[in-house]
């Protein structure tokens, strides 16, 4: 090529580099730009770190069909040499091409999961949203989040896919040892495309948890590891590549921060509910009648709220305002709250102000609004005639509605100072005749099925509960 023709070339070529946008200043990092004379010149870009990867996927293409097409378009004469450089950095370009639009899409998918969990205290459901995100990008059949147990310094399942629950309680891993214990004491992510020719961490597959490939990667806060993210087996039957390690060491990367606060929170929460539990356990003592009110309540409570498939985080709600909605009856006078007779209507009033005292009680606490709320209104009515607001229907939060029932539920099957507990038919009947008046009707029967299950009554006091209420109708009552 003689010196004529390049400086054509070069002048054609500069003058495109002048019409790149001049959004895309230049400066910190070099962009192969131009093929001249078998070599490669480059672009100075500044602030590249800056871009997003889709601006880095622009540029590559830009430079493709701005630098490399027109110099085969044009008419200059180009030897062989010539067109193996610019098919060489074609590519190159290409290639280049492709992984940044890989990087770009791991990058947001590990943002849409940091988005959708930053609010998620709850670590179960955290730890359940990560995990799934890992499998569906990795396109795997089966995987686990292990967390260090900082009592036993083991590191144990906390969720998993694919792997039986007895399995599940029974892993626990030592620091070091292992595959998962290995990645946990290096701090370093582990690719393993055949476990059975895998030199140290070779083993034959198991029954119980099949592994053919897999990938451990570390969940670290900055040096400190707090657990490890494995996935196992392709669903096409493949190994994992570098690229599935890429993506699960990224998803592992931005999603430690939000287990390790989820982790906290968690801690803080028992740590608090425990405290508090003590108090209501010591006004429980106070009253033998009483005694242990507040557990089955939560029983109860939770229960009802598995049966109408609530998610983990409303069970959690209603798990703890279960064990704290009592709470307030710490403000109330003793003379009062352990009357072994009826109350007056005055003293009743007084009775009434224990949500309001109890909401007061937890809300320094670092106790959720739910909760609280919970707390606060587990004395409404469905009819819209409870304390302390008067709230009805779907007013009152679905967690109140269902401690409401649960709360009753109790009280009418305990022995109280001033009676016996009531015969399991008229409670039965009481939770019926009180449904769409006092009690969510959705949540007596979800109840009443649970009750049934549990042989609390049967199917010929339910007929003769029916019929009594079909009387009481007959005679002006609500039924």
């Amino acid at each position: 090529m003689n010196q004529n023709t390049e400086n054509k070339n070069n002048s054609r070529i500069e003058a495109q580099n002048t019409a790149f946008p001049a959004m895309y200043t230049l400066g910190a990092c070099l962009v192969p730009s131009m093929v001249a004379a078998g070599t490669l010149r480059y672009l100075n870009a500044s602030s590249m770190a800056s871009f997003s990867m889709f601006t880095a996927v622009f540029i590559i293409s830009y430079l493709m069909n701005r630098l490399c097409i027109p110099l085969r378009a044009t008419n200059c004469p180009a030897d062989n040499d010539d067109d193996r450089t610019i098919k060489s950095l074609r590519t190159e370009l290409e290639k280049t091409r492709q992984t940044l639009e890989s990087k770009s899409h791991q990058l947001e998918n590990a943002r849409e999961l940091t988005k959708a969990v930053t609010c998620v205290l709850n670590l179960e459901t955290l730890l359940s949203m990560i995990l799934d995100k890992g499998l569906e990008l990795a396109a795997a059949k089966t995987g686990s989040i292990m967390l260090l147990d900082y009592d036993t310094n083991y590191l144990t399942v906390k969720v998993a896919r694919g792997m039986a629950r007895d399995i599940q309680k029974k892993v626990r891993v030592k620091i070091g040892e292992g595959i998962a214990g290995h990645v946990f004491k290096t701090g370093n992510p582990l690719l393993i495309r055949d476990i059975e020719n895998a030199g140290e961490f070779s083993k034959k597959s198991s029954s119980k948890y099949e592994t053919h490939s897999l990938i451990s990667v570390p969940l670290k806060i900055k040096e400190r590891c707090i657990g490890v993210f494995n996935i196992n087996n392709k669903q096409d039957g493949t190994s994992f590549n570098d690229d599935d390690l890429a993506t699960i060491a990224l998803l592992a990367a931005y999603a430690s921060i939000s287990i390790d606060t989820a982790r906290l929170y968690d801690n803080l929460s028992k740590s608090i509910i425990s405290i508090v539990k003590l108090a209501t356990n010591a006004l429980e003592a106070k009253d033998s009648y009483t005694a242990g009110h507040s557990e089955r309540v939560t029983e109860f409570g939770t229960e009802i709220a598995k049966a109408m498939g609530l998610e983990e985080e409303r069970i959690e709600i209603i798990r703890q305002a279960g064990l704290l909605h009592d709470i307030g009856k710490i403000g109330i006078n003793d003379a009062v709250l352990l009357k072994p007779s009826r109350l007056t209507e005055e003293e009743f009033e007084i009775i009434k102000t224990h949500p309001a005292i109890g909401y007061a009680i937890v809300a320094p606490m670092e106790i959720s609004l739910e909760v609280r709320e919970a707390i606060l209104h587990h004395h409404e009515r469905y009819d819209g005639r409870g304390y302390p607001d008067g709230q009805k229907n779907d007013e009152i939060s679905l967690e109140a509605r269902v401690l409401c029932v649960a709360d009753s539920f109790d009280a009418m099957t305990s022995t109280r100072a001033y009676r016996k507990s009531l015969p399991n038919h008229i409670v039965a009947k009481e939770l019926i005749k009180c449904s769409g008046s006092q009690f969510d009707p959705e949540v007596v029967q979800v109840f009443l099925d649970i009750l049934k299950e549990r042989q609390f009554y049967t199917d010929e006091d339910m007929d003769a509960i029916n019929e009594e209420l079909e009387k009481d109708k007959a005679k002006g009552g609500r039924y």
